[in-house]
């Protein structure tokens, strides 16, 4: 089944060994209100968490960088490289 997601967060362990990727989406809501008048609010859901080695999270953003490559809003996949010392030069 397939999930939408309009937003994420990430966190690193200290060990800097695992990355946490929470993906969430954003779910417009109407509320009555005790004089029966109607508020729009926004509640924010979890869809996944998923925990993470650091290879497979660097391989996931190139991945993710490679698909949308040649696009302007995205980072080249050399800059992938260099962010994360494995440039060639």
């Amino acid at each position: 089944m397939l999930q939408f997601v309009d937003s994420f967060s990430c966190l690193l362990s200290e060990r800097k060994d695992l990355l946490v990727l929470h993906l969430t989406q954003e779910e417009p809501c109407v509320d009555v209100l005790d004089d029966d008048t109607q508020a729009v609010s926004v509640r924010t859901n979890e869809v996944a968490s998923i925990v993470m080695e650091p290879e497979i999270a660097i391989n996931l953003c190139r991945s993710i960088a490679q698909l949308f490559q040649g696009s302007d809003d995205t980072v080249a996949e050399s800059n992938l490289d260099t962010a994360y010392g494995e440039s060639d030069s």
